[in-house]
């Protein structure tokens, strides 16, 4: 079982690491997971000529 598993480390982490501080963390890992599926979505838009700038105008 890994450490964010373990309910009794996570319930003292929360009480002691400021809500905000976890929250922001989560985001930012949650964000460099996705770089690779959104530079796949560029890379694939490139390639077909779509332009996102095109569709917004």
């Amino acid at each position: 079982m890994g450490m964010y598993e373990d309910l009794i480390y996570l319930e003292s982490a929360w009480k002691t690491i400021p809500i905000n501080n976890l929250a922001e963390k989560r985001l930012v890992s949650s964000a460099k997971d996705m770089i690779p599926q959104i530079l796949e979505v560029i890379v694939v838009q490139d390639h077909s000529g779509v332009s996102t700038r095109e569709n917004k105008e």
